[in-house]
């Protein structure tokens, strides 16, 4: 009988002072870790949107081969008011709905559906846009587009490579240019150029404000002439410009 004691087995539980530590040692890793985790998931979702900028520029450059090198329009703020828009037009050319058949679907694009309008970094996306209250996180240049009837062409960028066609929005508004555009990304945003590619740009590259932002003439002067007067736009005065909102010298807004 105390022979079979002797090799029973005795059942111990974790005192406090056990489990604190064990749960300390959790909350430690969990800490290291998360950041990692949400660096992470940052990456795949700036993949993602550059992915969907990519598209943007395939579909503009077999739209502007069809309309004899015309650009499409920048739209009004209802996608059902805009049919001739970028956000209606250009979609078809991939196999993807646009727009409006999203809304009338009651599907609309949020940055928690995966579409070729969803950003998934956006943070200020409402649940439920509607037609006649939208939100748009990618935007067609503004100042690709000149006011009124008329449209500019591919072949009238001065600079293709450098000029931004498409960037990356945040509103009910279809377009935007430098002093709107959000840095969504690592301190900076995903653009479509005019020559079809994309890629990603930090901030002091593409950002216009100041006296500058809203006329091409000012902007191309300081590009040509005085490289120091660039602090007035982009809060950094040892940048220079390289990255164009404007196709040409003189260009109308």
């Amino acid at each position: 009988m105390k022979s079979n004691q002797k090799h029973k087995k005795c059942n111990r539980s974790f005192t406090l002072i056990e489990l604190l530590v064990v749960i300390a040692i959790i909350a430690i890793l969990a800490g290291l870790l998360l950041p990692v985790l949400g660096q992470a998931k940052e990456r795949a979702n700036a993949a993602t949107c550059l992915s969907n900028m990519h598209q943007w520029g395939l579909a503009v450059g077999m739209y502007c081969d069809d309309w004899e090198d015309y650009l499409p329009a920048e739209g009004a703020t209802s996608p059902s008011g805009s049919p001739w828009a970028w956000e209606n037009v250009l979609p078809p050319y991939i196999g993807k709905p646009s727009m409006i058949a999203m809304y009338v679907a009651g599907t609309p694009p949020t940055n928690k559906t995966k579409s070729l309008f969803s950003c998934p970094s956006d943070k200020d996306c409402p649940p439920n846009p509607t037609d006649g209250n939208p939100y748009f996180m990618y935007g067609m240049s503004n100042r690709m587009d000149p006011n009124g009837s008329a449209l500019f062409k591919r072949s009238m960028c001065t600079y293709p490579a450098t000029t931004i066609l498409f960037c990356e929005n945040t509103g009910t508004f279809s377009s935007t240019n430098g002093k709107y555009c959000p840095a969504r990304h690592n301190g900076g945003g995903n653009f479509t150029f005019a020559d079809g590619h994309s890629g990603w740009l930090k901030w002091q590259d593409w950002c216009r404000s100041g006296s500058i932002w809203g006329a091409a003439c000012p902007f191309w002067h300081i590009q040509e002439s005085d490289s120091s007067a660039l602090g007035d736009f982009s809060n950094n005065s040892s940048a220079h410009v390289v990255y164009h909102w404007f196709p040409y010298k003189g260009a109308p807004t």
